[in-house]
Order: C-alpha cells, then sequence, then structure tokens
C-alpha cells in the first residue's frame, strides 16, 4: 500500500524557520509556520513565532529525505516513527492562526472541558477550554508538542462538547489482582 500525504511536525533550528518553509514550498510540498500576527509579519518587529523551531509540513513518508535536507531542518517528530498530526488539527490551528484572537504558547495543562466555539473568529473550532487570568482560551493541543496554542474567546459562546472528569478514579493499580472469593480452610 502506497504512502499517502499527511502532516508532520518538524523541528527546525532556531531562527532557520522562514529558511525552512521557503525551501519545503520550492521542493512543492505544503508548510505552514505558526506565527503570532502574519497579518502584521511584513513590518519589523512584528514577526513572532508562536511555537519557535516548530514547521508544520505535509508530504509523504516516502520523501522523507527530501523533507530532511531542506535547510535548518533536523528532525521529524515522533517516536519510534514520525507520528502524523490529524487533519482536523491542522485545519483547526491553521484558522485559529489567520484568526484576529489573540494567542499564545502555554504549558500543556488540563483542560476544565471540550468545547466547540459557536460564534466570533473562531466559530466552528473544537478545542479545550482554559481559564488564563481569568479570560476564557480555547487550547489547541498537537500530541508531541509539550505546549498547547490558546486563543482568547472571552465574549464568544460555547458549547460543552465534552465535560471533563475531576472525580477520583476507580480503576485498580497495575498488577492488582481480585481475590477469589473461595475461602480457603487449614
Amino acid at each position: 500500500m502506497a504512502d499517502r500525504k499527511q502532516w508532520y511536525v518538524l523541528k527546525v533550528r532556531s531562527t532557520f524557520e522562514s529558511i525552512a518553509i521557503r525551501e519545503l514550498r520550492k521542493r512543492e510540498f505544503e508548510a505552514f509556520l505558526p506565527e503570532n500576527n502574519p497579518k502584521l509579519a511584513h513590518r519589523a518587529n512584528a514577526y513572532e513565532l508562536i511555537l519557535p523551531e516548530t514547521v508544520f509540513c505535509q508530504f509523504d513518508l516516502s520523501e522523507r529525505d527530501r523533507v530532511l535536507s531542506a535547510p535548518g531542518v533536523m528532525c521529524i517528530l515522533g517516536i519510534p516513527d514520525p507520528t502524523p498530526v490529524d487533519d482536523g488539527k491542522i485545519s483547526a490551528l491553521r484558522t485559529a492562526i489567520s484568526s484576529d484572537a489573540s494567542r499564545m504558547a502555554v504549558p500543556s495543562r488540563k483542560p476544565n472541558d471540550r468545547v466547540r466555539v459557536l460564534t466570533g473568529p473562531l466559530q466552528g473550532i473544537t478545542g479545550d477550554l482554559f481559564v488564563i487570568d481569568g479570560r476564557k482560551q480555547l487550547g489547541i493541543r498537537v500530541q508531541l508538542l509539550e505546549s498547547t496554542l490558546a486563543f482568547d474567546i472571552q465574549g464568544c459562546a460555547t458549547r460543552t462538547v465534552r465535560q471533563s472528569v475531576n472525580r477520583k478514579s476507580n480503576s485498580k493499580p497495575l498488577g492488582y489482582r481480585r481475590r477469589s472469593p473461595i475461602s480457603r480452610d487449614n
């Protein structure tokens, strides 16, 4: 079975993000860089990366050598093999990044609930609800990264898709064996 094009996270050398993107696009790969404000990226000092040293690229794994040979590209994230990122996650990231919503990268944390945004610039996107500094944030997390992209959704209507469970787990510890109900008399 032939491999198909999927999205992957590339680790690139510091300050080589735009060089890597340019070269990957020359090689006819679709790639994008999570910028803080892409609409102002042409201005001096307006170009700020949300996830430094990170590029998202879509390619067939059979072409990994062409991707890895691009200037600045160090590796494809995933253990033990490159791990693809879900197309829906990439679509949500691209939509959120292209919106006017303020954004920041935050360390991964436990979300309050899973929600879908009903109004505003992030309408239709599903993510994790966080409250940061008293403001509602929509978190989009890529499993391979140790941070979550948080987008301000204060004032936007949301609908809970899945509530987080805050109660203690009833699961038994690993290796637990239930004792037989049969008693043994000696």
